[in-house]
């Protein structure tokens, strides 16, 4: 006979219903004690009790098992759905060297009704086999009968009505069904499906808050908490960046800190505490650099027993499309300045109108209140003609003085930040 592996099958041997492996009623001395059934039930539930996951549980739950009713060798057994196969997860036996037994059983996988655990897997009932080398629907036989195991039964463990996996135990003498071993591994069986459905859902569990608290924190949008009295909780990695602070440098400040417009941010916190969501609200804030960031707020508060707990903050940069839009409007106004200007010239009847219409174009485009108008006259020295806000002083002391000379060609504009500090 063929022995079925992970990856081919050989033809499928006959099977023998539980129905008439159960004919036979146990026989005397063959019962085990209560007492041997509660101390099982104990070993299982407490390894169950202590484990993370099944692979960490099963050496346990299997060592248990043979060491308390006196079984040679067990192996559990799961359910790969991709495959629709049973596959070994882990075999455990007494203080002898690995067999191959124990080998092929690693080795293999059975599809449904192949074998002891793929009709415990088909049928979803315990089994038990008397004597699994002379039984017609044991391909494992030739390599039981080299160790000399006969007697076996296995059990389903089950979730919701489906067989997830089967646990099987193997002795060195040939053991007559045990009804009171077959219902109790029939309720255990269920205990380790409650378990291992358990942990798949915690595992499943811990993967979704992995993923979200990596889409959180990796988003490409700032996110931020603050709490009721304005503390920053919490921030993401794309606030952070956006301001240039570590988190300790962040994280735990107010955020009015922050803020170039303390005023306005402590009006935030009031709207999201009386309970409103706020969209967009256009604000700035300073960044470890110095520079202001225009910043795009959207935020909503937690609420927890009619408590504000904090906020829960979306912070989108504008920046850029700030300074475009600056850009944009300082354009057309230099652009509607220079139509002034040469509209006025062209309607003006002296050169006086003229100098008046030009300091108009200069305070509109610069947004000032100040400004004048010099030329150089005939012998190269630069003089007022038109002025608007300059003190006398102011104008005797400029009078005369040029950053450019007379002659030349392509003089370029100068700034001054501050006029009382420059020489």
């Amino acid at each position: 006979m063929t022995l079925p592996s992970k990856s081919s099958f050989g033809p499928s041997v006959n099977r023998l219903s539980q129905a008439e492996l159960s004919q036979s009623g146990p026989t005397p001395g063959s019962v085990i004690s209560a007492e041997s059934r509660l101390l099982t039930q104990y070993a299982v539930t407490k390894a169950l009790a202590e484990c993370e996951t099944l692979s960490e549980a099963a050496p346990r739950i299997l060592r248990s098992v043979c060491e308390t009713l006196d079984w040679e060798l067990g192996a559990l057994w799961t359910v790969d759905k991709e495959l629709d196969l049973l596959v070994c997860q882990e075999v455990w036996r007494s203080g002898r060297a690995a067999s191959r037994f124990e080998a092929l059983s690693r080795e293999v996988a059975f599809p449904r009704g192949v074998g002891l655990p793929g009709r415990v897997w088909q049928s979803g009932q315990p089994l038990w086999v008397p004597d699994v080398v002379a039984d017609d629907n044991f391909p494992r036989s030739p390599a039981a009968e080299e160790e000399g195991l006969h007697g076996a039964f296995g059990f389903p463990i089950s979730f919701a009505g489906e067989t997830i996996g089967v646990a099987e135990f193997f002795s060195r003498r040939i053991r007559e069904p045990d009804p009171d071993i077959l219902s109790m591994f029939d309720n255990l069986g269920s205990q380790i499906g409650q378990f291992v459905e358990r942990k798949r859902i915690e595992h499943e569990l811990r993967r979704s808050e992995h993923r979200l608290s990596d889409f959180v924190e990796n988003a490409n949008i700032g996110l931020h908490w603050v709490g009721p009295d304005g503390t920053i909780l919490w921030a993401n990695s794309a606030e952070l960046h956006l301001l240039g602070y570590q988190a300790e440098e962040y994280i735990g400040r107010n955020i009015a800190e922050f803020h170039v417009d303390q005023q306005a941010i402590e009006d935030l916190l009031a709207r999201l505490q009386r309970g409103e969501t706020v969209d967009e609200y256009e604000a700035q804030m300073r960044a470890k650099d110095g520079s202001i960031k225009d910043v795009a707020i959207n935020s909503s508060a937690l609420v927890e027993d009619d408590k504000f707990v904090h906020t829960r903050c979306f912070t989108r940069d504008l920046t850029s499309r700030k300074q475009l839009e600056r850009q944009v409007r300082s354009h057309a106004e230099q652009s509607q300045s220079i139509y002034i200007l040469a509209d006025a010239v062209a309607r003006a009847d002296d050169i006086e109108t003229v100098y008046q219409k030009a300091l108009d174009a200069i305070q509109l485009s610069l947004r000032v209140e100040r400004s004048s108008l010099l030329l150089f006259d005939p012998d190269g020295i630069l003089r007022f003609k038109a002025w608007r806000g300059l003190s006398e002083g102011y104008r005797a002391a400029v009078d005369g003085h040029s950053p450019w000379p007379a002659d030349a060609t392509d003089p370029q504009p100068v700034l001054v930040a501050d006029i009382q500090t420059e020489p």
